[in-house]
This record gives structure tokens, C-alpha cells and sequence, in this order.
């Protein structure tokens, strides 16, 4: 057998599935809220581009609350405030800069 056929024989050979684990659904949620019922956010922006920035940051979000998968919730509190912080100011900022373009 070649190197090309034993290749092509493992790319399609069913590898085993390693589960991630998944943050609770309720830590979720409560990011996604966060972001979107600050209305300090996007108070400067037309209701159509406030709804992109907000579905971006409300995408980032639950992708920061997934990050937390597996720790308590004060751990993830811990791990998670940082970050969402960051991604307020980062939409404040996108709500100051995209009026003045």
C-alpha cells in the first residue's frame, strides 16, 4: 500500500469523539443579557447598526462564558470579569468612533 492510500484510508477512518465540556447554559445566558441590556452601549448608533454591533457582542460573549467550561462559578466570575469588561469598552468605543466616520 502506498503512503497516498494509507493516507487517504485514515483521513476517512472515524476518530473518536473527545467531549468538551460545556459552561452551564444559565452562565451563558447571563453574559449575552449583560450585553445587551446595557443601553450604555450603543446609544449613539442607528437601530440597524446597533444590531450588528450588539449580535457581535453578544457573540463574543457566550464564546467568553464557553471559555469557562468546567470551572465553579466563582472561578469563572473570576475568569470571565476581565475579559467581559474588555468587551464593553471595546463596543463603547465602537459607539463613540462609528458616528464620527
Amino acid at each position: 500500500m502506498s503512503r497516498f492510500t494509507s493516507w487517504f484510508k485514515n483521513l476517512f477512518k472515524k476518530k473518536p469523539v473527545i467531549e468538551q465540556p460545556v459552561a452551564p447554559p444559565e452562565r451563558i445566558q447571563r453574559a449575552a443579557a449583560s450585553i445587551l441590556e446595557n443601553e450604555g452601549l450603543t446609544p449613539n448608533l442607528d437601530d440597524e447598526t446597533a444590531a450588528v454591533v450588539l449580535d457581535w457582542g453578544v457573540a463574543r460573549a457566550k464564546a467568553i462564558a464557553q471559555d469557562t467550561a468546567g470551572l465553579d462559578e466563582t472561578a469563572a466570575h473570576e475568569a470571565m470579569h476581565p475579559r467581559m469588561r474588555a468587551l464593553r469598552r471595546m463596543l463603547r468605543a465602537v459607539n463613540r468612533w462609528i458616528p464620527r466616520r
